[in-house]
């Protein structure tokens, strides 16, 4: 077992070395023609204590994106979240959305702001029913890049965020209400420029 986990560990650290060495070949950032590879991760947790129970939602965003011109990125995303509230509902989307952003600030520290439109299928669970909905979201936010490298930036985007959630019904049935919510996310993104 311990040689099984070690040759993994090893594989793991070179593949890290080789990832690190290779982008720093690739030094992009946010010019024109230059493309953005990376995602956001975000997890929220709500305690209702009049009613004895807890919401966990976890949210992970992938996307791509194009610099069509300096700072300014437009792009596609793949949401994917899944949301338990107490013992009984459980949710989950599979999305398909747009974002548009642009950046601020010609440094190793870049703000930026950020706005995105998508739909995507949201299945709900009861211990008893269970349902599909086609559901559309939005977002808005601001942001700040710290670039550890020219190509490698961490984030953190705080937003306000509109979608469809799930309401129980005392019937044990499920309707869906429009929530509006506040997220901070944190996220890694990969920025490669176009050879010339």
């Amino acid at each position: 077992m311990k040689q099984v986990l070690l040759k993994t560990s090893k594989t793991m650290l070179f593949s890290v070395v080789c990832l690190v060495f290779w982008t720093h070949q690739v030094c992009g950032q946010t010019n024109k023609g230059d493309f953005l590879l990376g995602g956001n991760l975000g997890f929220s947790y709500l305690e209702i204590s009049n009613q004895k129970t807890t919401n966990t939602h976890i949210f992970f965003s992938p996307r791509v994106g194009y610099f069509p011109i300096n700072n300014w990125a437009v792009g596609l995303n793949l949401p994917l979240s899944s949301t338990k509230s107490g013992d009984v509902v459980r949710s989950s989307m599979v999305g398909f959305g747009v974002f548009s952003r642009y950046y601020f600030l010609p440094n190793q520290f870049k703000l930026f702001v950020q706005a995105e439109y998508g739909r995507g299928q949201l299945k709900t669970k009861l211990p008893t029913t269970e349902t599909t909905q086609i559901t559309y979201y939005w977002d808005m936010g601001v942001g700040m890049a710290y670039f550890l490298s020219p190509n490698i930036g961490i984030e953190g985007i705080l937003q306000y965020q509109q979608r469809n959630v799930p309401i129980v019904q005392v019937t044990n049935t499920i309707s869906y209400e429009k929530a509006n919510q506040v997220n901070f996310n944190i996220g890694l993104q990969i920025y490669f420029q176009r050879k010339k």
